[in-house]
């Protein structure tokens, strides 16, 4: 690899690796498409759901008038058996079914007699399943969300399904092989005749002549022509390496050739929404785009270095994953396993051995194709287009590298420019230094006192950090070296020494700093840094603490193990942090068991056995409840916020409103159960949405999803526009740096003195011009009718929280 960043890139070398992005997604997709061939699931590929959802209904239609005409004549015995049987199950599910089926096998030259009695069986699988959820609803929905979690395979989910019943005595169905079979044949006569996707073909072997199923030249060409366009619109993204086009429109910022399919600033698929856009005046939201995706990068080569060292030997370290060490659980012997508690825990290990597998391999995947664009981009400037979500989040449209990755990801990237540091940037190099290793909970002062007391093991890491392993220790481990290798080169160079590693700031629970502000909750506010001290207040620390008092009052056995193996801030933490974007207690449950995992793979084994799962559901409930007293401003606001949606939502419209930036937020979760076709083993389909008509418009929108989901939504756009306006703000400063992830601000270590007080003033600028929470009144009650208006609620009343000591907290974001 050469030494030199290459600077000077023209347009075409842009548009030859747009052209690069477009044939690797083009066999990225193929590559997937044959996988699920061999594997037997080609009716999972987007081009057989397409043909599965265009033939369903005019199949079903057609079966069910089949069996309308054969029940008003008097058919054979057979034929009435077929008939009899079919009418166990609804249309359009066994539509569903056999268009599934028969795409499954028809590529794999099936013989027709042994598909005619595969579509049998899952038809009559299917009726079981639903016989089993009448007779025992609570039994079945156990298994079914057992099986959806860990995404089992079609003949696992049966057999699971059968043992169940079985056990439990419920009543089957059963018919035998030429009941399949006739069900079979019915029903691929019917798909045959409506849709010509299928024809049964002769193919003599010898003397013998054998009908086989075979795809006709129509449904080739359907599934070549999806394919196509398949394949087109799911490019690999990369990185850019000139200036990303710059947004001044709702289409085509980012890339510059027609290799790639057009970007939207708002991935959505909603086109009247994006027109919408184009006549608003969003020009301060184009702007802060365009400022983000102008920040160049370049490659951390000491971090990827280290890192391909670890990576290669098979070394965990971090977030960046080795050999698997779990070894897989001994098998008992036959004769022991003929003891069902025996049985059962084998079962229950090996369950969670296959977990971990999977899990491991996804990471390894991610870090392998994190190292491939490294390699890539190793020895050139780039840069990161950004789209945003409906709420106006920035995503950088690339995946695995990019700056809102995990942390061996973002320690790979570093910013292509440098400022020298000076005295003010030397201490918040090193503030970013001691946040990276886990020591946040205290003043700047300690946290650069932390740094300089261990500058040694700092040195000594930067030197040999395949030795040294201080650096391991870190929450943070990889931002952490990436730090080391800064700080060892600011001891050796002094103030002048020209830094480029990226320094975030990071919001103290931003979605509680919204909420507060919004009602001006000076108990909230105090508990998440919006008031001036002379140390950061703490919430995930306050709800742990809380937590533990309440275990040591519990008498369940589990309280005890959880005191034992520790219940700290890193386990409250995300629960706590979520709750303002609607976390449920039952989202906690895997939430703890993350954390838990994450100090298994530090060594610090559990003493929960194979009870894990009811164990993180046990200590998840207590949070709830422990968070839920702590939280004062979210309860309020989000309840309100919830009562107005539902407002709306009963007036059949969408959720639309305005952040303080002019950004359009639309809320509309679409009812999509009319349209679902929910098989019990072999997935769901949509049927062809038709146009709502006036009188269905109500049953249009999912009302308890626009419930539900306003609160994060909106406090998700206010971090956004938060964003934004820092963004414009601090680049009319004149800072040109930044790697920005929604809550977690980051610049050059010269530059974040300024930036933070942008990203303070700005806030306080929103809360101070705007009464968001009144504004958001205002827009719903101008779409309701003039009967609804004074249905809307007043918002919660304003406490005593003065939002300008935001200005003077510098713990606000740190």
């Amino acid at each position: 690899m050469a030494d030199k960043i290459k600077e000077q890139v023209n347009l075409q070398e842009q548009i030859n690796l747009e052209l690069e992005s477009r044939v690797l997604g083009i066999n990225r997709y193929e590559k997937n498409n044959e996988k699920k061939k061999e594997r037997g699931q080609e009716a999972t590929t987007d081009y057989a759901k397409y043909l599965v959802k265009y033939f369903i209904k005019p199949v079903a239609d057609k079966l069910d008038e089949y069996i309308a005409n054969e029940k008003a004549k008097n058919s054979p015995v057979l034929r009435a058996q077929a008939i009899e049987n079919l009418q166990l199950i609804e249309p359009d599910k066994a539509a569903s079914i056999t268009l599934k089926t028969l795409l499954n096998n028809a590529t794999r030259r099936k013989p027709a007699t042994s598909t005619f009695i595969k579509i049998g069986k899952h038809i009559l699988d299917e009726i079981n399943c639903q016989a089993m959820e009448e007779q025992n609803p609570e039994l079945f929905n156990k298994i079914y969300a057992d099986l959806k979690s860990r995404n089992a395979g079609y003949e696992y989910s049966r057999r699971k399904y059968l043992e169940a019943s079985q056990r439990d005595g419920l009543q089957r169905i059963e018919w035998t092989v030429k009941d399949k079979l006739r069900v079979g044949r019915t029903l691929y006569v019917i798909v045959e005749l409506v849709s010509n996707l299928f024809t049964e073909l002769d193919f003599r072997k010898g003397k013998k002549v054998q009908k086989f199923i075979s795809p006709t030249d129509k449904c080739i060409k359907w599934i070549r022509e999806k394919k196509l366009r398949g394949s087109i619109l799911h490019p690999e993204r990369l990185p850019t390496v000139v200036i990303p086009k710059a947004w001044s429109s709702p289409h085509g910022g980012g890339y510059y050739s027609d290799h790639l399919p057009p970007l939207t600033v708002v991935k959505t698929k909603n086109n009247k929404y994006l027109q919408e856009l184009a006549e608003k005046d969003m020009t301060g939201v184009y702007d802060s785009i365009n400022i983000c995706q102008e920040t160049p990068f370049v490659i951390n080569r000491e971090i990827l270095k280290v890192q391909k060292h670890f990576w290669e030997k098979g070394h965990t370290v971090g977030s960046v994953p080795g050999d698997l060490k779990d070894e897989k659980p001994i098998k008992p012997s036959e004769e022991s396993l003929k003891n069902k508690e025996i049985l059962r825990k084998y079962k229950a290990q090996m369950v969670v051995w296959y977990g971990e597998v999977e899990r491991h391999k996804s990471k390894q995947i991610q870090c392998a194709k994190t190292f491939e664009l490294a390699d890539k981009f190793y020895n050139y400037k780039f840069y990161f287009p950004y789209q945003l979500d409906f709420r106006g989040r920035l995503y950088a449209t690339t995946a695995f590298l990019n700056p809102q990755g995990a942390d061996y990801q973002k320690a790979l990237l570093t910013f292509a420019n440098a400022k020298p540091l000076g005295e003010k940037g030397a201490c918040y190099l090193a503030i970013h230094g001691s946040n990276c290793f886990g020591y946040d909970k205290c003043s700047f002062q300690d946290r650069i006192d932390f740094v300089e007391e261990h500058n040694d093991k700092i040195k000594a890491s930067a030197e040999d950090p395949y030795n040294n392993k201080f650096w391991m220790d870190a929450d943070d481990p990889w931002q952490f070296l990436a730090f080391c290798f800064e700080w060892k080169n600011f001891l050796d160079q002094g103030l002048e020494y020209k830094s480029s590693l990226p320094i975030s700031m990071d919001a103290t629970c931003s979605g509680l700093q919204h909420f507060s502000a919004s009602i001006r909750s000076l108990v909230t506010g105090k508990q998440v840094n919006m008031i001036p001290s002379e140390v950061p207040a703490d919430i995930y620390q306050k709800v742990a603490d809380n937590v533990i008092l309440r275990l040591q009052k519990e008498e369940n056995p589990f309280a005890q193990k959880w005191l034992d193996f520790g219940v700290d801030r890193s386990i409250a933490k995300r629960p706590t942090m979520t709750i303002c974007y609607g976390s449920r207690q039952y989202s906690w449950t895997d939430f703890v068991n993350e954390i838990v995992q994450k100090r298994k793979e530090k060594g610090h084994m559990h003493p929960f056995g194979d009870e894990l799962l009811k164990a993180c559901s046990y200590l998840a409930k207590i949070m709830w409840q422990v968070a839920s007293d702590v939280i004062e401003a979210a309860s309020k606001v989000m309840k309100w916020l919830q009562d107005v949606a539902r407002i709306a939502s009963a007036e059949g419209i969408p959720i639309v409103w305005y952040t303080p930036m002019g950004f359009p937020v639309q809320q509309a979760y679409e009812n999509y159960k009319p349209l679902q076709i929910q098989t019990k083993l072999m997935g769901k389909v949509f049927r062809p949405q038709l146009k709502v008509s006036d009188e269905n418009l109500n049953s249009k929108w999912d009302k308890r999803k626009q419930a539900a989901g306003v609160s994060p939504n909106w406090v998700h756009a206010l971090d956004s526009c938060h964003l934004q306006m820092t963004l414009c703000t601090a680049f009319a400063e004149g800072i040109k740096d930044f790697a920005m992830v929604h809550d977690s601000y980051g610049t050059l270590a010269a530059d974040v003195e300024r930036l933070g007080e942008c990203c303070r003033a700005t806030f306080v600028d929103i809360y101070k011009s705007h009464d968001v929470l009144m504004d958001f009144r205002n827009d719903i009650i101008s779409m309701l009718p003039e009967s609804k208006k004074d249905q809307v609620p007043m918002p919660p009343a304003k406490g005593d929280l003065i939002i300008d000591q935001v200005l003077e907290s510098e713990f606000f974001f740190s």
